[in-house]
């Protein structure tokens, strides 16, 4: 399942939830940690191992997303 077909299917399994986002320097796993917690405290997701491959997305995705903003700025600045 690509990014693109996995973000869609959290969205139909979950709706549009509130999901955390990774902090500035916080580790892969420190994420995924707190951001299980989270998912349980709100009571989505089937079982753990759903909660961590969500959270485990969720990551790639704002690393993905920070890194092109990185490069987009780097154009300008060296532009």
């Amino acid at each position: 399942m690509t990014q693109a077909h996995h973000g869609l299917f959290i969205e139909k399994t979950f709706g549009r939830i509130k999901m955390p986002n990774p902090n500035k320097n916080e580790s892969e796993n420190d994420f995924v940690n707190r951001c299980v917690e989270y998912l349980t405290k709100e009571g989505k997701g089937s079982d753990n191992s759903q909660r961590v491959a969500i959270c485990h997305s969720r990551y790639k995705q704002a690393k993905a997303a920070q890194d092109l903003v990185d490069i987009i700025y780097k154009g300008f600045e060296n532009g």
